[in-house]
């Protein structure tokens, strides 16, 4: 179709394209049927320099090859036309919607600098700005920009438009600015406050200056505002109640604040005025310094809740039961699944295995606590550090504790599990967990893993659950429905159901084999005439025997290729005699 950078939005291989394609539901039979494009509208720019998965590398060189160095929404008319020539009998009453097509591609491209396509065109072309210059104030006056008139003037006269346009890149310069200050303060150490007071002018005052230019000379209406303002106070106080009320349903609708304060802003403005300094902050801490209910719920969450978990086992049953509903919703389990999984809720060791959950759940923030902890006693032992050594040394702390196989969280978890060892002495039930369970991250999985025997359908779940949820902490590639969450739920979910089979295949297909161990002879004398030739190979090319060190390959191959083979050729023998055998 000549869609070359649309199509990358539906390249399998780029692990970015599933959530972009959706399945009819009647043609489920057939996997390659019913697949639908769902989001054909351009997404991120493909920029030569930074691909964002090994599958953008050929696009970025086949981009190259057309002379595009930057990747967007372009596309190749011709070879859409030739497409349209070749299928007339799908496109025959289209012929004018191509025609409109050319003219507005042609138009959409002439209306953008694109530095990486127009390049020189750029330096004499009258059209191509002719056409940018018009866009741009065309796109002033759909964005309410400017009124009419305004808009009507900016078409007149080409240095106005520029001089508007360059109103609209204050704000990029001040944060521009804010920055550069920012990097010169902490190199030069400036003091803090003023450092702090400088860099937040520089990120709120020029911006706020060329909205405030731009608005004004866009817009009567504006200006006639802005002298009411200044002239009647009556209408300076419905102004500021209105943009108090219209500010409140914004952080309504964004979760900065509740719908009480929402109703206490629009009765009186100056909660508004409380609240606006908060309002730079993001939403989480806004909503901890001004919403006690919010800290309530918070605390509960991180402290009740696992504690309630441990110790209540309606609790543990009613999160287990959220969780199996999630699942059924996210197409996790089906039905059958689900129905078994519920059917053996009140059973001793399902309870045992939530309760040890809810202990996991409670682990979760201790490495973060004593990492932070740690962190501010070291600090606070070392008062000649300067600020940037204080933060070198908080951030290496932090880090530390993010990479090390065991964390104070997967300790406490792991001892915690030795504790249930010892006081039930009974290992078998915990035999994978007790161990699994001191290693971060994989200990979160201990239990699941553990379940696998027992409960096989909640096993699958519980790690399917857990490794999905963990996996959208990936950026781009790690959202629902991408690729690597479909990996991760595979690996846990389906592939133990395609191991399950092949088992129960193969041992249905071992029954009807008696059982054979003669075989194990000739092959272990195979194995050690594998052996003999290698030492005989050696000691006549280098004239004497070899070491470990020469034979490390035969050594680590040879015993595995025997055990497989012995394993493969016992037939019917029961799966002890064939461990033994091999």
């Amino acid at each position: 179709l000549g869609a070359h950078e649309f199509a990358r939005q539906y390249e399998w291989w780029t692990c970015k394209s599933q959530p972009n394609v959706f399945k009819r539901l009647d043609t489920e039979s057939d996997p390659e049927a019913g697949l639908t494009a769902m989001d054909f509208r351009a997404g991120l720019a493909l920029l030569p320099f930074l691909p964002m998965s090994p599958g953008d590398v050929p696009l970025i060189f086949k981009g190259l090859a057309r002379g595009s160095l930057v990747q967007f929404d372009r596309g190749d008319l011709s070879k859409l036309r030739r497409f349209v020539d070749r299928h007339r009998e799908h496109f025959a009453d289209m012929g004018e919607a191509m025609d409109e097509l050319a003219a507005a591609e042609d138009a959409y491209r002439n209306s953008q600098p694109d530095v990486t396509h127009n390049h020189v065109r750029l330096l004499y072309s009258r059209k191509l700005w002719a056409g940018i210059f018009d866009a741009a104030v065309t796109g002033w006056q759909v964005r309410n920009i400017t009124d009419e008139e305004t808009t009507r003037r900016l078409r007149r006269s080409r240095t106005m438009t520029f001089l508007f346009a360059l109103a609209s890149l204050l704000p990029l310069l001040g944060v521009t600015a804010a920055v550069a200050a920012l990097v010169i303060g902490l190199r030069t150490g400036a003091p803090g406050w003023p450092l702090t007071g400088a860099v937040a002018a520089l990120a709120v005052v020029p911006g706020a200056l060329g909205r405030l230019v731009r608005r004004l000379w866009g817009r009567a209406d504006a200006r006639r505002h802005l002298a009411a303002l200044l002239t009647s106070p009556a209408y300076l106080l419905r102004a500021v109640r209105a943009h108090a009320v219209e500010t409140a349903i914004r952080w309504l609708h964004a979760g900065r604040i509740s719908e009480a304060t929402a109703q206490a802003i629009a009765r009186n403005p100056l909660v508004f005025f409380a609240h606006l300094p908060l309002s730079v902050l993001p939403v989480f801490l806004h909503k901890l310094l001004t919403d006690w209910r919010y800290v309530v719920g918070l605390v509960q969450y991180i402290v009740v809740r696992p504690l309630r978990l441990y110790f209540k086992p309606a609790a543990r049953e009613q999160w287990l039961r959220e969780m199996v509903s999630e699942g059924k919703r996210k197409h996790m389990l089906t039905d059958e699944d689900a129905d078994r999984i519920l059917s053996r809720i009140h059973e001793p060791f399902i309870q045992k295995y939530l309760k040890s959950l809810a202990v996991h759940v409670c682990t979760l923030p201790v490495t973060q606590i004593v990492s932070v902890t740690v962190a501010g006693i070291y600090l606070y032992m070392h008062p000649e550090f300067s600020r940037e050594q204080a933060a070198k040394a908080a951030l290496a702390i932090l880090g530390l504790f993010q990479i090390t196989p065991i964390s104070p969280g997967s300790l406490a978890r792991g001892l915690y599990v030795l504790y249930l060892v010892i006081r039930e002495r009974n290992f078998k039930d915990y035999n994978i967990a007790v161990f699994l369970g001191f290693f971060k991250y994989v200990g979160y999985l201990a239990f699941p893993i553990q379940m696998a025997y027992r409960y096989p359908a909640l096993a699958r779940f519980m790690a399917a659950h857990w490794a999905t949820g963990a996996v959208h902490i990936v950026p781009v590639f790690g959202e629902h429905g991408a690729l690597l969450e479909h990996a991760v739920f595979d690996l846990f979910y389906n592939r133990p159901l395609t191991i399950r089979r092949r088992m129960k295949e193969r041992a249905a297909l071992r029954a009807n084999m008696s059982a054979r161990s003669w075989h194990a002879v000739p092959l272990a004398a195979a194995a050690v005439g594998v052996f003999a030739l290698a030492d005989w190979f050696c000691l006549r090319t280098w004239g004497t025997l070899p070491t470990l060190a020469n034979l490390w390959a035969v050594v680590l191959l040879t015993p595995a290729a025997l055990g497989a083979a012995v394993t493969l050729l016992a037939c019917g023998a029961p799966t002890p005699r064939r461990v033994v055998l091999a």
